[in-house]
């Protein structure tokens, strides 16, 4: 039902203030797929836009959006020890990252967040939080509200994720098929 929306005229952001392709629902109730900021207004002028929330202690009742992924990256260390991993699903399966967003205001674009969970056993030894995965079953349970939050908003078993080291000092990860 949902894949049907998904385009490659439409990307993922890479910085924060980019576009980025988001699933949502219309005013009308309909599921779109649209191009928003990465990234909630700055509470300072000149500050770093709000690309991540923190997921626990809050409820999400409105303005909901999947953003589509095939992978995200977890990174740690700084310098010249920082490393940084892919992280990816089996046979690259598609998901999407839990997200909230809001309408453009005070000269700031419509534009989205992503919320972020405990990371999952397989990326708790390189990053302590993540992005909240959706998978595509859920898909319309996120975005309707039709399973409580606690239950979409948690960390996956061990074994669903794939790293692989992108950057950095070499190390072995935790996890291989």
């Amino acid at each position: 039902m949902l894949d049907r929306f998904v385009s490659y005229k439409t990307s993922p952001a890479s910085w924060p203030g980019e576009p980025g392709a988001v699933i949502r629902r219309d005013v009308e109730g309909e599921v779109e797929m649209v191009n928003l900021a990465w990234g909630f207004e700055p509470q300072e002028p000149g500050g770093r836009p709000f690309t991540f929330i923190r997921s626990e202690g809050r409820r999400f009742g409105a303005r909901r959006c999947l953003i589509p992924s095939s992978e995200f990256t977890v990174s740690n260390g700084r310098g010249k020890d920082r490393r940084k991993w892919r992280v990816t699903m089996p046979a690259a399966e598609f998901f999407y990252l839990a997200g909230i967003w809001r309408p453009a205001s005070n000269g700031w674009p419509a534009s989205y967040a992503i919320l972020t969970i405990a990371a999952n056993p397989d990326i708790e030894p390189y990053q302590e939080r993540q992005g909240a995965v959706i998978r595509r079953g859920d898909r319309i349970n996120w975005l309707d509200h039709l399973e409580p939050q606690e239950n979409l908003l948690k960390p996956l078993p061990k074994g669903t994720f794939y790293l692989e080291q992108i950057e950095g000092p070499k190390v072995q990860p935790a996890f291989h098929f």
